[in-house]
């Protein structure tokens, strides 16, 4: 869908229009839209900034479609959204194959418990599959983004870069995490029950393994980051 020649007000009231009528993948394609004008107005200014042979003078600083507090909300409601039904789902389906009622007399599992399970295997392949193209947005997004840093006519309407980094940081860590879950958890498609023999913490980290993996990790790794201490990252689109 193209929405080129929209106003930042237009996109906006169409994202949280979306948001009323629970709509996330509208909302989730309208700040994308949002993103795609932002990294537009920025690669914009900096090839201006470049072109020598411009006699118009050159425009330096970003003064419209910033990544304001509200559109970090609204990325953040929208990927819960688009995220949250098939796990709460997958929540109640796991909850229903522990009951005992799902279990013959002599333990065998009952037609029922099967379909459960069936649709557990379903619920999870698609919210990994959702954790992915979320994963994938924030992804180009940050890393465009990145690529074409600007200076922010007023630093005002926009967060540190540091911050904005660790929030979407944040976000793609909780994506990997529902991977994870889906794969490795009691009841993921790797569980014990599927594959018995795949997988042993315990042989493949013991106390030794993981005592010398602490020590490898020291105080300066963990604080000299990007989130935790960025010195170039410290207002440094308002400058």
């Amino acid at each position: 869908m193209h929405l080129g020649g929209m106003e930042q007000e237009d996109i906006m009231f169409m994202i949280n229009t979306s948001e009323h009528v629970k709509r996330p993948q509208d909302m989730l394609m309208f700040i994308g839209e949002y993103f795609k004008t932002h990294i537009q107005s920025c690669a914009k200014i900096l090839n201006a900034a470049s072109n020598k042979d411009n006699k118009e003078p050159a425009k330096l600083h970003l003064d419209s479609w910033y990544i304001t507090n509200e559109i970090l909300n609204s990325l953040g409601t929208a990927c819960k959204l688009f995220i949250e039904n098939p796990r709460q789902e997958l929540r109640i389906s796991i909850a229903l194959s522990r009951k005992p009622v799902f279990y013959t007399e002599e333990g065998d599992e009952t037609e029922q418990l099967a379909k459960i399970r069936e649709n557990i295997v379903k619920t999870q392949l698609h919210i990994i599959e959702h954790c992915t193209k979320l994963y994938k947005f924030i992804d180009y997004f940050q890393d465009a983004r990145n690529e074409k840093p600007v200076k922010l006519k007023s630093h005002f309407y926009q967060p540190p870069k540091c911050i904005l980094n660790a929030t979407l940081y944040k976000m793609k860590a909780d994506y990997l995490r529902y991977i994870a879950e889906c794969l490795f958890g009691d009841d993921g498609l790797l569980c014990k029950r599927n594959f018995p023999t795949l997988f042993n913490f315990r042989e493949t980290f013991n106390d030794d393994k993981i005592e010398k993996i602490a020590n490898e990790i020291t105080v300066e790794m963990v604080v000299d980051c990007e989130i935790c201490f960025d010195a170039h990252a410290k207002f440094q689109e308002s400058e």
